[in-house]
Parts: structure tokens; C-alpha cells; sequence
């Protein structure tokens, strides 16, 4: 575990939309507070953690968001934030003036989607909020792209345009599982955003020119094994990790599984009193508690990158070809 440099914290579990693939939203978990997370930026420190990428539900509604920011810039933290875009030009301008040093925002489609209203604005206000956020000189800017059924088509035209704007794309497949207990991916999903086993022949034409797009030096994030397998894992996101990859923290402060399971490893380890000790223990037990899970596999593009990165000695955010 003290190889691992990167953690994915969930600041919030409330949001302010409700999209069509997402069951994050939980009002049972209890948030910690300001004075909790500089706390835990320290205990981050301690075990050797070099970025973080702040997520939610929706971070922006903590208003003392951009003093967590300067907190990380004084700890040495490189931190991004990965946001739906809804918040105010003034509340970006603070963000930018407190050190956000990354900012990933929703982009899945340019077009309307009519099916979801929720991440079609998220996808607008995102292409918006990178171009304002460029303007103020934020260092890394990312957008996430969810592949799914209505999409697809799009993808690769979508691709080019943020890049040459000079955004990357962090491009992940829509995740979908059958087992209720998942915390992100959601049993009743409206399933007609899955793509079909008769879409895979389309599907492995796409992973054939997101890969010659990435080799012609557009800033896809996601390194080329993610890309390849697309076709063998993101119809039926049945891939299964063996080790742990990234630090991921509730927002409650409990040391989760992984994105998709918080486990008793959360009620156990919380990053508030988090100590080296402690953390080897829990490194002990992660294995332990992941064969106690029923796992239907995933196929996260943040595991496979961390892996990657792991492998060869990176930073998250230190991308191949940038």
C-alpha cells in the first residue's frame, strides 16, 4: 500500500443533480468537516500520497472547498477537483485563486441527449467550465467521457475537438452491474443506456481508432491497455482486480475497498486518525475483504490507469503523452 501515490476521496455524497447512472447520492453517510480533511491531507502525507482527485456527489457544495485547496497546496498535494460544472463563474474564479491545481468536469456528449436531461447539462455546463477554467491558467484539464449506447458515435469526433482544444479525456465505459450492493454502479439503471453484445463489432472499431487517435498524440489520458480491452471487458464489465491500486476514501473518512464497495475495512479505517501502523493493517486486510465480496467485476478506466501507473512507477496525473 505505501507504493500506492494517489487518492480518490468522495467529499460528498449529496449532489445537486440526479443523473441516469449514478446511485452516489447518500444521505445515511455523514460528511466530515473542513478541520476533518486538512486532517486527513496530513495523515496523506504521512503514507506518501502525491495526488488527490476530490469527487462527490457534487464537491462544490462544500463552500470551504477552495480553503481545502489551499491546504493541499501547503501540504504539497497535488489535488484535482471532478465536478458536474452547475457552480458560479465566481465560484470558479476562487477555485482557480486557491491552488485547484486539476479540474475534470462531465463531458459525454455534445449533443441533446433527450433520454437524460441531468448529464446532458452536466456535459455542457463541463465543455463550458474547462474553457472559462483554461482561461484562468488551471494546469491540468480533463474531460470525462462515459461511453455508452447513445454516445458512441460521437466518441471519437468528441475526442479530437477537446484535444485540440487542448483538454485531455479520461474515457471510461458506462459501468452497470446485477448486484444491488455496488455503491456507484446501479442494478436498475435505465438499461437502455448498456451497449448490446451486438453493438461489440461497432465497440471494437472504436477501440481501434480511440488507439490511432492516442498514437496520432491527442491527449487521451487513459493508457492504450485500457483501450484495447474495451471490447473484452466494458460490454459486460466483468473485470476483476487482485490488488489494491488507489487509495479511496468515503466521505464519512472511511478507507473503502475500492469505488464500488465501502466494506467493514470502512468502519474500521478512517483517514481522520490514520496512522502508518493502521495502515498496514488495513493493507493486511484489504485482500481478506475482497474475498469476502460477491464481485461481479467492473471496468473502471481509474483502475487500469493506477495500475498502469503503479507498473510504471507514475504519478496519476503524470499522463503518457503529455
Amino acid at each position: 500500500m505505501f507504493k500506492i501515490t494517489e487518492a480518490q476521496i468522495y467529499l460528498t455524497r449529496h449532489c445537486n443533480l440526479k443523473c441516469g447512472y449514478c446511485k452516489l447520492v447518500k444521505s445515511e453517510i455523514k460528511d466530515l468537516s473542513l478541520q476533518d480533511w486538512t486532517e486527513a491531507y496530513d495523515n496523506m502525507e504521512r503514507i506518501g500520497i502525491k495526488t488527490v482527485k476530490i469527487l462527490g456527489g457534487e464537491p462544490t457544495l462544500k463552500n470551504w472547498l477552495p480553503n481545502l485547496l489551499r491546504y493541499s497546496l501547503k501540504k504539497g498535494i497535488k489535488t484535482a477537483v471532478l465536478s458536474n460544472s452547475t457552480f458560479s463563474d465566481k465560484t470558479a474564479d476562487t477555485l482557480a485563486e486557491s491552488g485547484l491545481w486539476g479540474y475534470f468536469a462531465s463531458v459525454d456528449s455534445l449533443e441533446d441527449l433527450k433520454i437524460d436531461i441531468s448529464t446532458s447539462r452536466k456535459s455542457r455546463n463541463g465543455y463550458g467550465m474547462l474553457r472559462y477554467l483554461q482561461k484562468k491558467g488551471v494546469p491540468l484539464l480533463a474531460a470525462n467521457v462515459v461511453i455508452h449506447r447513445f454516445n458512441m458515435h460521437e466518441v471519437p469526433d468528441l475526442v479530437n475537438k477537446l484535444s485540440k482544444e487542448g483538454f485531455y479525456i479520461n474515457l471510461c465505459t458506462i459501468q452497470h452491474t446485477t448486484n444491488p450492493n455496488k455503491e456507484f454502479s446501479d442494478s436498475n439503471m435505465n438499461r437502455d443506456y448498456l451497449i448490446p453484445d451486438n453493438k461489440k463489432d461497432d465497440f471494437i472499431l472504436l477501440s481501434e481508432k480511440l488507439l490511432e487517435l492516442k498514437r496520432l498524440g491527442l491527449k487521451i489520458s487513459v493508457p492504450d491497455i485500457y483501450l484495447r480491452n474495451m471490447p473484452v471487458y466494458g460490454i459486460k464489465n466483468d473485470w476483476q482486480c487482485t490488488n489494491p491500486l488507489q487509495l479511496r476514501i468515503d466521505s464519512d473518512g472511511g478507507l473503502m475497498l475500492c469505488n464500488e464497495f465501502r466494506t467493514e475495512l470502512a468502519d474500521k479505517y478512517n483517514i481522520v486518525n490514520l496512522t502508518p501502523d493502521k495502515y498496514r493493517s488495513f493493507s493486511e486486510e484489504w485482500k481478506a475483504a475482497r474475498k469476502s465480496i460477491n464481485c461481479d467485476g467492473c471496468y473502471w478506466s481509474s483502475f487500469i490507469q493506477a495500475e498502469d501507473n503503479l507498473k510504471h512507477n507514475r504519478l496519476e496525473f503524470q499522463y503518457s503523452n503529455s
